[in-house]
Formats: C-alpha cells, structure tokens, sequence
C-alpha cells in the first residue's frame, strides 16, 4: 500500500542495481537536489525546519546555497525554521494509539510551525505579478 516509485523495505532491488538506474541522482541512499536548483532560473524558496531528523539541515542549506552562487543565480531565498520538523510541523509528543507515519500522513494532531503560512504566502507575493 505504497507509491509504486518507493521500495518496499526490505528493497526488492540491490543497491548496485538502484544506483546504476538511477544513475546521478542516486548517492549514497539520497538525492543530490544542489545540481537541478543551479539550473533553475526561475525565483528559488527552500525551507527547512531545525528540528528536521531526516536530513543535516545546515550541511543541505550550506550545498545548496554554494551551488546556488556557483551558477549566479539571481534570486533565492534559503530559510530555516526554528522548532520546524522536516515537513514544517511543531515537534508533537509521542503519539498514542496511532503510528508517527500514519499521524503525519494523515494530519493528525499536527501543526505547522509559526511563521510558516506567512513566510511561503509573503515571499509568493513579492515574486508572483498579482498576488499582491
């Protein structure tokens, strides 16, 4: 009962075989978003929260952002939430009677962190003609 593009875990294929298909966009278990957001030229927002589990935040925002003046790109916005889980949310306690996934996925006694609305709706409004 998963996205048919995630592994089933145990993965059904071995790493050699994802790696070799999948090719640069595989390393090490991860993706590598630094290269395709050096190519965009379009206004750039990336968010992260500081509390964020799944990934090293401040070693992403330092690759990203280097990547990001390498290519000269003109305007990005990098942010980091305090307090801000992975998906933006207030660190909830433990859940009880339910799986974290199954809280997360299905919103439940979840909330995003201060600030979050207003910063996606403020930095939207200063780059898209009419939403102001």
């Amino acid at each position: 009962e998963h996205g048919p593009w995630l592994q089933p875990v145990p993965p059904v294929l071995p790493i050699t075989q994802i790696r070799a298909e999948m090719g640069g966009s595989w390393v090490e278990g991860g993706f590598d978003p630094a290269p395709v957001y050096a190519g965009l030229r379009c206004p750039i927002l990336c968010v992260w929260g500081a509390a964020d589990q799944v990934l090293p935040v401040e070693e992403s925002r330092q690759q990203l952002e280097q990547a990001l003046r390498a290519s000269r790109h003109s305007d990005y916005q990098l942010q980091v939430v305090p307090n801000a889980t992975h998906l933006l949310y207030i660190p909830s306690p433990n859940p009880e009677g339910i799986l974290a996934e199954t809280m997360h996925t299905h919103l439940h006694n979840v909330a995003l962190a201060p600030g979050v609305c207003a910063l996606l709706a403020d930095w939207a409004a200063t780059r898209v003609p009419g939403l102001k």
